[in-house]
């Protein structure tokens, strides 16, 4: 290397285009870090399972849930001046179905699935007992370890149920959501395509029950609330205003009760893309070829820099 550096390199007048020009010079430092992270970008993509992308698309079901609120609203200030209180909701059914998703209520129906929990919890179910068990690790003993030696809480582990099943579906399934855009997209990426066009499915069946059962126990609940306040308001412009809401809650009750979509229309059923979205294997090789250049960058960069020490040490 010492042929490339001039005698202006020990008096430490090195500047950017020398660094460049030694670094050029060393071209094949940096081509073999380029070709390593190019190896390890393919053996990342040999070892990554395989990922199908499942998407719902959905909009909302009716005007009658936005008409009801507001319904509520006027006779939440109607029932101020009559001098009794009655609480509302702001929340449409859309976003109180999209709420359903991460709800533990919704969770736990799921859970009654078996084969929603056997699927994505197997790695804790064993087939041949037919019951839950602790994954084990060769690294459980060194996790204990550390966990003691520096008063870390230690894992326990805690059967597949409701509330695991949440946390997954929170971390796993994607809303995507426009305000300028009546349509919501849901999507899940799974290894096998076919169980994520189920779980979406049964996603979107048990989350428009769930708002369709909290709207008809709040419908019925207010339609006992007015029909009793009826008996005992005698000014005529409250009785008109509560028969009238009292009609639009009946109303409600039988939309509930009926067998359409309640929350959501869906626009597109659960539907797998045909090839793995994930992982991207151009984007992965690309940024794997490119982080072993930059790598290879930087260690000829510290190697010619510590020889140019060297050399003015010496001088």
């Amino acid at each position: 290397m010492s042929d490339v550096l001039s005698s202006a390199d020990l008096r430490g007048e090195v500047s950017a285009f020398d660094l460049i020009a030694k670094t050029w010079i060393r071209k094949r430092t940096v081509l073999v870090f380029g070709i390593l992270g190019l190896l390890l970008g393919i053996a990342k993509l040999h070892m990554s399972t395989p990922l199908y992308t499942a998407e719902l698309k959905v909009t909302s079901a009716q005007s009658t849930g936005e008409g009801a609120i507001s319904a509520l609203d006027g006779l939440s200030s109607l029932a101020a001046l009559g001098g009794f209180s009655m609480g509302t909701s702001s929340a449409t059914p859309l976003d109180l179905y999209l709420d359903a998703y991460e709800s533990r209520e919704v969770a736990t129906k799921l859970a009654a699935d078996s084969r929603i929990l056997r699927t994505i919890f197997s790695a804790e179910w064993n087939e041949n007992t037919k019951t839950w068990q602790r994954p084990s690790s060769s690294l459980d003993g060194i996790f204990k370890l550390l966990a003691r030696l520096f008063g870390l809480q230690e894992y326990r582990w805690q059967q597949p149920d409701g509330a695991r099943l949440q946390a997954y579906l929170s971390d796993h399934v994607n809303i995507t959501r426009d305000p300028k855009d009546p349509i919501v997209t849901i999507s899940f990426k799974h290894p096998d395509p076919d169980f994520a066009i189920y779980l979406l499915s049964k996603l979107n069946a048990v989350a428009d029950q769930h708002v369709r059962a909290s709207a008809l126990m709040r419908a019925e609940g207010y339609v006992r609330y007015l029909t009793t306040k009826l008996q005992t308001v005698t000014v005529a412009e409250y009785r008109n205003a509560i028969s009238q809401i009292l009609s639009d809650q009946e109303k409600a009750i039988m939309i509930a009760s009926s067998d359409a979509p309640y929350a959501v229309s869906v626009v597109q059923k659960p539907a797998a893309s045909n090839q793995p979205t994930e992982p991207k294997g151009v984007t992965t090789l690309v940024l794997s070829l490119i982080a072993g250049i930059f790598i290879g960058v930087l260690w000829v960069l510290a190697d010619v820099s510590a020889f140019i020490s060297r050399l003015r040490a010496n001088a």
